[in-house]
């Protein structure tokens, strides 16, 4: 992993079989990440002053690195519910699909595992999304579209090269009939059902 910056995992939720149970517990953790100001991280709990290197929080090789451990996801069982057996596991991404990490002492912009293909790329990035799946763990991919801003010079410098390469990396990276586009418009509640009821569906067991 050639990263000069990993931004970390936060659990908010411990594993569980009983969602509802631990929610009251859990919904403390959630709520809207704070910004000192504009490209400044909070440098403490309180948001009172800054640190770190700016907004460069998309660092999908720091966190799919991570999230490729058993110590994060738990190798995968076939999910019957029969004695001896486990879950089948599900990684759930929801995102716009460009990756913003330091690496290599520049700044990237790239589509996920687009290894090097972007101007300033990581060509030594691991697929992360094949060694995941190549371990059982089916990858579930909401993708919430990159609009195009033409009319801002950072867009058009580091976002338009690769805007036709995003969907169908995040594609690529799904496991196959997990990947679902949000279009414009779309309702994100109602979109992350239909890849719920997609998961269930292909964990479903016939004579």
């Amino acid at each position: 992993m050639d990263s000069l910056w990993s931004i970390g995992l936060n659990s908010l939720m411990p594993l569980t079989i009983n969602y509802t149970a631990n929610w009251t517990t859990a919904s403390a953790n959630f709520g809207v990440m704070e910004m000192y100001s504009n490209n400044n991280n909070c440098a403490n709990s309180a948001c009172s002053s800054a640190s770190g290197p700016g907004d460069v929080a998309t660092n999908y090789d720091d966190s799919l690195g991570k999230l490729s451990q058993t110590s994060y996801i738990p190798n995968p069982g076939n999910g019957t519910n029969q004695a001896g057996d486990t879950p089948q596991e599900v990684l759930f991404i929801v995102t716009d699909g460009v990756e913003d990490e330091q690496s290599g002492g520049s700044r990237i912009q790239q589509a996920i595992n687009d290894l090097g293909n972007a101007p300033g790329g990581n060509s030594n990035s691991t697929n992360w999304c094949t060694a995941i799946k190549n371990r059982g763990v089916k990858i579930a991919i909401l993708y919430t579209d990159y609009l195009a801003v033409p009319v801002n010079s950072w867009y058009e410098s580091w976002i338009a090269p690769i805007q036709s390469d995003i969907g169908p990396a995040l594609q690529a990276c799904a496991t196959p009939g997990l990947f679902y586009d949000a279009a414009i418009g779309a309702d994100l509640g109602q979109a992350l059902a239909a890849l719920f009821a997609a998961v269930t569906q292909t964990g479903h067991l016939t004579n």
